[in-house]
């Protein structure tokens, strides 16, 4: 049991940590600005300044991007009064994916406590915190972002309405607003919701028992038709003509077994742990998407929960794999970083969980579990410092090329 006095202590140097990885040079590292972001930034200045898009269309619906692009609007609008504080640059513009990403440390932070307890929570959010693959995209532009932070938050009061039934409701704002967020929810949130209603049926049966509990639930459905409405009806009607070309069902052969190489691709070590994704435009190169260290805790914990029954923990395994998805039926730049960050906060769970029963394995050895603990904490540390020090001092000439 960690006193609360020590638990407050611990997630403010956690969160201090990722607000500087998130922060320090954010408009300088990565180098330059890439168009989307630029892009990003200049219609949330011209919404500022005019209501309307840079192609003069008041309050759009999607955001056209180089007309190749019709994109979700939502991270447009929130950098709105950044902007307005900060004035249009590269540090405004992205300011608003770097709050984004402090705040997924702690909503990550109160998932992880609302299933497996305050130690889990604690090293989960740790784990993000320091993640080569959130920092990096806390420090871009890219609208993506926001989707963790929503569908985190999300799954976090999902579980604390089976507490305080009012929590649906905003439980299914926040699903909501995640596709609104990014292209990939659309495809991920409707089955991570399917699995929602699936796993618990019958707490859903016993909420409805209580007519105030069925209010709100019939509240939280109507919030989340809205908002789900509000996403699918521009997507269908703008189309977009990338889409087309970049499934795997629209190439010939055999795109089934496309999509099977595609998803299991973003398994491999050498994507998670040693080179991560290819594309400097999605991080440090010499790094995998988390430390190499997690090479350890990332199994560690998916085995432990292969082990383990409860439900808690195969929704958090069925929420990565369903976020590896809408990366999997793409046929370019596979593994792809970008199109499968939805995944990103659920494995740093999952390895957290792992963390955490390999210490319970390792104390009960007494005086060699405690070095090979003490060897470990160090380890990490030293990895965690490599990957800050080569992304501030290596990465901004490798950005900028």
């Amino acid at each position: 049991m960690i006193p609360e006095v020590k638990l407050y202590a611990a997630l403010i140097l956690i969160l201090a940590l990722g607000a500087f990885l998130r922060l320090y040079q954010l408009g300088r590292i990565p180098d330059g600005i890439y168009c989307d972001e630029a892009a990003n930034g200049y219609d949330s200045y011209c919404l500022l300044k005019t209501g309307a898009d840079m192609h003069g269309r008041v309050l759009p619906l999607v955001i056209n991007h180089h007309n190749i692009d019709f994109l979700e609007p939502l991270y447009v609008y929130l950098s709105i009064p950044l902007i307005a504080l900060f004035d249009l640059s590269v540090f405004s513009t992205r300011l608003l994916a770097a709050l984004t990403g402090i705040l997924t440390i702690f909503s990550v932070f109160l998932l992880a406590k609302e299933l497996f307890g305050v130690k889990t929570a604690l090293i989960a959010a740790l784990f993000i915190a320091a993640a080569p693959w959130h920092v990096h995209f806390s420090r871009t532009a890219f609208r993506a972002i926001l989707s963790p932070l929503f569908i985190t938050t999300g799954l976090f009061f999902f579980f604390r309405a089976f507490r305080k039934a009012s929590s649906l409701t905003a439980s299914a704002a926040a699903f909501g607003l995640s596709l609104n967020s990014y292209t990939a929810a659309k495809i991920s949130v409707p089955l991570m919701l399917l699995f929602l209603l699936l796993i618990y049926r019958r707490e859903f049966a016993v909420l409805l028992r209580d007519k105030k509990n069925a209010r709100y639930m019939a509240l939280s459905a109507l919030i989340l038709f809205f908002l789900a409405a509000a996403a699918y009806i521009p997507f269908f009607l703008y189309k977009n003509p990338r889409h087309a070309g970049l499934s795997v069902f629209s190439t010939a052969g055999q795109p089934f077994f496309v999509f099977l190489k595609n998803f299991f691709k973003h398994f491999s070590p050498d994507f998670l742990f040693i080179s991560g994704d290819a594309n400097l435009r999605h991080g440090i190169s010499g790094f995998g998407q988390y430390l190499h260290i997690m090479a350890l805790f990332i199994p560690a914990g998916i085995l432990f929960s292969f082990r383990n029954t409860k439900k808690k923990l195969l929704l958090i395994v069925l929420f990565f794999l369903t976020g590896i998805l809408p990366a999997a039926v793409t046929n370019e730049g596979t593994p792809h970083a970008l199109r499968a960050i939805i995944s990103m906060p659920f494995l740093g769970i999952l390895a957290s969980y792992g963390a955490v029963k390999l210490y319970d394995l390792l104390a009960k050895k007494k005086s060699r579990g405690k070095i090979i603990i003490a060897l470990l904490s160090v380890f990490y540390i030293l990895n965690a410092a490599w990957f800050i020090a080569d992304y501030f001092r290596r990465y901004p000439s490798e950005s900028g090329d």
